[in-house]
């Protein structure tokens, strides 16, 4: 992946992290019980699960959840722990696209590209 496609991806995470937030709130906070390293601990679990698997992937609710409590408490994912993972679901994600995109979802991930690249010139 392009480093300008990794900051397109960041930037949509960003709008999709707020969605997760919300959703995780009307569910209930069902995290909430658990101690920081707990989450930590679930956080490299479900990142490891998910590398072990096949895309096209199921939805990740459960890290997702993850995610938001640690959001919400401000808890630093131990990005680090799982660079491995993280870098075969990188690999497997570019792998699956390359061969199953349609052109159509091509040409949306390139609208999305140029309208990042209009927001990110703009704050310049």
């Amino acid at each position: 992946m392009t480093d300008e496609a990794e900051n397109v991806v960041r930037h949509l995470l960003a709008d999709e992290q707020q969605e997760q937030i919300q959703s995780y709130l009307q569910r209930g906070r069902v995290l909430e019980s658990l101690t920081d390293g707990e989450l930590r601990e679930q956080f490299i679990g479900e990142m490891r699960s998910w590398a072990s698997q096949e895309p096209p992937w199921e939805p990740l609710t459960r890290l997702d959840d993850i995610k938001a409590e640690c959001a919400l408490r401000d808890i630093e994912l131990p990005w680090e722990a799982v660079e491995d993972s993280f870098n075969v679901i990188k690999n497997a994600f570019d792998a699956f696209v390359s061969r199953n995109m349609p052109q159509e979802d091509t040409d949306y991930l390139e609208k999305k590209i140029t309208q990042y690249h209009k927001q990110q010139s703009r704050k310049n």
